[in-house]
């Protein structure tokens, strides 16, 4: 339920998303299967990650939260 893009200064793009723990394996198993066509340089994944979110109205407001 969450996707980050980051583009970085040697014009490589990051793509970083979360999976149900139990997608995971699977997950991981497409992503390597189609790292070629896609000019994957690396393919990597977490399965110790935890994510938290701080959701609300209020984080606009509050600059250095994040």
């Amino acid at each position: 339920d969450m996707i980050v893009q980051n583009v970085a200064g040697d014009e490589t793009t990051d793509f970083t998303f979360t999976v149900h723990r139990n997608d995971y394996d699977r997950s991981l198993e497409i992503l390597k299967k189609h790292a070629v066509e896609l000019q994957a340089e690396d393919v990597s994944g977490d399965d110790t990650i935890v994510k938290v979110s701080m959701v609300g109205v209020g984080m606009r407001s509050h600059a250095g939260i994040a």
